[in-house]
C-alpha cells in the first residue's frame, strides 16, 4: 500500500501507521522517500 499524503500536504515530514490483518500486526513510520507498506 503506498501513502499518497507527503503528495497532497507538503508540510508533513512523518506518519506513523498501524496495521492489522487476519495474520499479523504491524507498525511502521512513513516519510516522502518511505511511503509504502507491504502487507503480506
Amino acid at each position: 500500500m503506498t501513502v499518497g499524503l507527503f503528495e497532497c500536504f507538503s508540510g508533513l515530514q512523518q506518519l506513523r501507521v498501524m496495521w492489522i490483518t487476519e495474520t499479523q500486526q504491524g507498525a511502521a513510520t512513513l516519510n516522502a522517500e518511505q511511503n509504502t507498506i507491504i502487507l503480506r
